[in-house]
């Protein structure tokens, strides 16, 4: 029996050949093979897995931190498509001062502008983080929505739609422009 660098045993290099000392019990020497490619757990993220999620981080803090100094609130042109064709908001409508509300802490006026938009920071925030620590190999609970909730979720979106371009009760107050109406 070989196991030195002379072996000439099929399917075993001499790299893969480790002598170990021996057990108790067992009498002379032997021979482990060990696998060249044993799973090693990765010491962190690359530079390439880890440059999306840092650019999408980036470019939300300079957003956020370009809403937070100016303020679109100015009266500034509808660049909406759907709000300049039909003059209703649409789902979306007023997320750009919402957010900049939300940054400066005003988080009541930001509701005023787009509520969904101020239920959706947290749940965006979540997914981020999600996203990051599953870079680590770490997981967080995974947001899942069944059948149902999903339903949920699109009819209060339909409905905030709807509710919020009518000129009367709750209307009035979940409009993108709090003083259209």
């Amino acid at each position: 029996m070989g196991g030195g660098p002379g072996d000439d045993r099929p399917g075993i290099s001499p790299t893969t050949i480790v002598t170990t000392p021996r057990p108790s019990g067992i009498p002379g020497a032997y021979a482990e093979n060990v696998s060249a490619a044993a799973p090693v757990a990765p010491p962190g993220p690359t530079a390439r897995r880890i440059a999306a999620p840092i650019a999408v981080g980036v470019a939300a803090a300079t957003g956020c931190i370009a809403l937070a100094v100016l303020d679109p609130s100015d009266r500034g042109p509808v660049i909406c498509p759907f709000r300049a064709l039909t003059g209703l908001d649409c789902p979306g409508c007023g997320m750009t001062r919402a957010v900049s509300h939300v940054v400066r802490g005003q988080v009541g006026t930001a509701v005023d502008y787009n509520a969904l938009m101020v239920l959706a920071v947290p749940v965006a925030l979540y997914l981020y983080l999600t996203w990051l620590a599953s870079l680590w190999g770490r997981r967080l609970p995974p947001l899942r929505l069944g059948p149902r909730a999903t339903a949920v979720v699109i009819a209060a979106g339909v409905g905030f739609a709807v509710v919020r371009n009518l000129p009367f009760g709750p209307g009035r107050y979940l409009n993108s422009d709090p003083g259209r109406l």
